[in-house]
This record gives C-alpha cells, sequence and structure tokens, in this order.
C-alpha cells in the first residue's frame, strides 16, 4: 500500500556553480504565495559558493544534499526526485526564478484537472520583454 504523502508540492533544484544565481533562485521559492511545500535541492558537488549560500538559506521547508563528486543535472535532479515526499513534483534550476504565484497557480490547475500529469509554466527571458510560451495558455 502507498503511503500517503506529507506536502502537496515538492520542488527540486539540483545545483551546480550557480553562485551569482542561487540566491535569488532560492528567495523566489521561499516567497511563494502558496505555502504547502518542501525544497530538495541537491548540491552535485559545486566548486564555487554554492554550499555557503546554500547554508546561508534560512528557510525550515529546504532540505540540501550534497553529492561528493558531480554526476550531472539529471542525477542530481533524480536524487532530489527519490527524496521528495510531495503529491507534485516541480522542477526549476538554481538560475530561475519563480513568480509569486507559480506554485498556487500550477496546484490549482492540477487539482482542477486529475486528467493531466504534466504541467509547464511561460517563462521571460531577462535580455527579452516579452513572455514565451510553448503550448497555448488555459
Amino acid at each position: 500500500m502507498a503511503q500517503p504523502h506529507r506536502m502537496k508540492v515538492s520542488v527540486i533544484i539540483p545545483v551546480y556553480n550557480k553562485a551569482p544565481f542561487l540566491k535569488a533562485c532560492l528567495d523566489s521559492v521561499s516567497r511563494q504565495g502558496f505555502t504547502e511545500f518542501e525544497v530538495v535541492v541537491v548540491d552535485d558537488a559545486s566548486t564555487d559558493a554554492c554550499a555557503e549560500i546554500l547554508r546561508a538559506h534560512a528557510d525550515p521547508r529546504f532540505r540540501v544534499l550534497r553529492n561528493e563528486r558531480n554526476q550531472g543535472p539529471g542525477l542530481a535532479a533524480q536524487r532530489a526526485m527519490d527524496e521528495a515526499q510531495g503529491a507534485y513534483i516541480i522542477r526549476m534550476d538554481a538560475d530561475d526564478v519563480m513568480v509569486p504565484d507559480r506554485i498556487a497557480q500550477q496546484v490549482a490547475f492540477l487539482d482542477a484537472h486529475p486528467e493531466v500529469d504534466l504541467c509547464g509554466s511561460a517563462l521571460t527571458l531577462l535580455d527579452r520583454p516579452e513572455i514565451i510560451r510553448h503550448c497555448p495558455a488555459e
């Protein structure tokens, strides 16, 4: 019998040498309006200041795992997913920033559409003003 999920959402973040962007990434997750989530970060043997930034991020919803040797983003993300306890998994990169209602919007959509197994989001590149959508918005 499957164990019930303890969290609604697990945000997984593989990290490798993204120190210039990492604090903004972590802060954007912590500022989400939706609060029933955990964050599983896998530091994939970063050689920059990522470990210090992760230690300084004081949010009890964050769990940080460290790989002793670099295994690449796929395996780091898989390790985070293996540790995740949420009913939904949100994948983000260490150089991404979430808008404040991203988790709430995605959870509301998935809760309202149980037949859907996967959803994405639009994005804005820092050097371009337009929002990029790869599929029609509902």
